[in-house]
């Protein structure tokens, strides 16, 4: 079929051929892949990217030393290289994606995936690593007229919440005082080793603790891991939600297993984990007994995959409501194009 489409292609001039497919290639892009957001996700798009300017703002005015070559699109979520208050490495570039709006937009999909419905449950436990893509977890679920139990381990991994000027609560107050979330935390923990703060100078644990204290929040302070598993799973059996939506890599949220590097990210459902090399490589901790207890799970974790899989830029160069909805069948069109107008190049002799 390509030799004979690629005979007839032979006809038309060489330059026309190359017009004609960059003109397929664009139609095909444009006319399947792309979606402009509209309604209610434009909204919560719009309202992502106005907390983030915010933030930026707030900090800006407080002399916080931000790096517009860091967060080179301003959103306020990107910390520093390593301080205090850093537990692990992170990737910038990833930090970088997750600050992306069209995460928000994302979680609405996955919402849509479970059937979850405005007033229904849904429980946010987040490390302080990934900022942006929990601001914009709580943005959508808000937006959704969810009830959420929110809880947040403070460490954080380099280039996220790892400023000890302004760590997560900060950042969460001055998103609350504008209006941009609503949900007070339900507890913190520390984060780090064991959730007890591991790794985190002691002067940045007291400052935490005076911004827990000074905001109204119960900072829980575990015996050990297996303790902090407990403290963690009984809050979210008592909350009885619909989905955890677990955001980055707190320790018991994944415990200490060697299967826990194995959670595939993405939408977990209980009995029917995709991707995964075992399907018992769901690790120790909270997100294994949450799908033992039959409560699905949004594992946001290893950004570069889940931008792949989902269609969001990575490490762009600008935030844009439009999304990419590229499917196997328009790509597989394209190559075949591609495969056409390749085989009827002039360079090429095909032998018997």
């Amino acid at each position: 079929m390509i030799m004979n489409a690629a005979s007839c292609l032979k006809k038309i001039p060489y330059n026309a051929r190359l017009v004609l497919l960059a003109a397929l290639l664009a139609a095909v892009w444009f006319g399947g892949g792309f979606e402009v957001l509209e309604g209610d996700e434009l909204r919560l798009w719009n309202l992502v990217r106005a907390g983030q300017n915010a933030l930026w703002e707030r900090q800006a005015s407080a002399g916080v030393p931000l790096s517009a070559e860091d967060d080179k699109l301003k959103t306020g979520f990107i910390g520093t290289e390593w301080s205090p208050l850093s537990t692990t490495l992170g990737e910038k570039g990833a930090k970088r994606t997750s600050c992306n709006p069209l995460w928000a937009v994302q979680c609405l999909s996955w919402f849509d995936d479970l059937g979850i419905k405005p007033g229904d449950r849904v429980a946010i436990y987040s490390s302080a690593s990934f900022p942006g893509l929990l601001f914009s977890a709580l943005a959508a679920a808000e937006s959704r007229g969810l009830d959420v139990l929110l809880v947040v381990s403070l460490g954080s991994s380099t280039w996220g919440a790892n400023r000890p000027e302004f760590p997560w609560p900060e950042m969460y107050r001055t998103l609350a005082d504008g209006g941009f979330v609503k949900t007070r935390p339900e507890f913190y923990t520390l984060g780090g080793g064991g959730e007890r703060g591991d790794g985190i100078e002691p002067e940045v644990i007291g400052s935490l603790r005076e911004m827990a204290r000074r905001d109204g929040v119960p900072l829980v302070l575990p015996r050990d891991l297996g303790d902090a598993v407990r403290i963690k799973s009984e809050a979210l059996l008592k909350f009885n939600p619909k989905l955890m939506i677990n955001i980055g890599g707190s320790n018991a949220n994944l415990g200490d297993s060697e299967l826990a590097a194995d959670i595939p990210p993405g939408l977990l459902i209980p009995g029917n984990i995709k991707n995964a090399k075992d399907k018992n490589a769901l690790g120790d901790g909270v997100i294994a007994r949450s799908l033992a207890d039959g409560v699905p799970v949004l594992h946001l974790l290893n950004m570069r995959r889940l931008s792949l899989e989902n269609g969001i830029p990575w490490d762009a160069a600008f935030f844009s409501p439009v999304r990419v909805r590229t499917t196997p069948t328009l790509a597989l069109a394209a190559l075949a194009a591609f495969a056409v107008v390749l085989a009827a190049h002039r360079r090429w002799e095909w032998g018997d």
